[in-house]
């Protein structure tokens, strides 16, 4: 799942000019969403508290969804972390709970 950064990032415009990114084919737009998505990485904190805050408020369909995010970037940036396994679990509980209440 692809996290989307506004515009073209200056690490993507950086690699390019390394020649770590091509220009225009369909494995430089693959790279680029994949540079997006380590960048993205950097905030899986913020995604968690604020999957943490909607799980203590009670949404737990946006809890859910806030963890389904983390665990997106986890499974990208830690595969097989105990976060990830974690973080999974608490998006299943939480999916749960939503498909309780609605």
């Amino acid at each position: 799942a692809a996290m989307q950064v506004a515009g073209d990032t200056a690490a993507c415009r950086a690699l390019a000019e390394l020649g770590m990114l091509g220009e225009g084919s369909r494995e430089a737009s693959l790279q680029r969403e994949r540079v997006q998505d380590l960048i993205c990485g950097s905030f899986v904190p913020c995604f968690k508290g604020l999957a943490f805050a909607q799980k203590q408020l009670g949404d737990h369909k946006k809890s859910a969804s806030a963890y389904e995010r983390c665990v997106a970037l986890l499974e990208e940036v830690a595969p097989g972390s105990a976060y990830l396994a974690r973080w999974a679990s608490e998006c299943v509980l939480e999916s749960s709970r939503a498909g309780e209440e609605g």
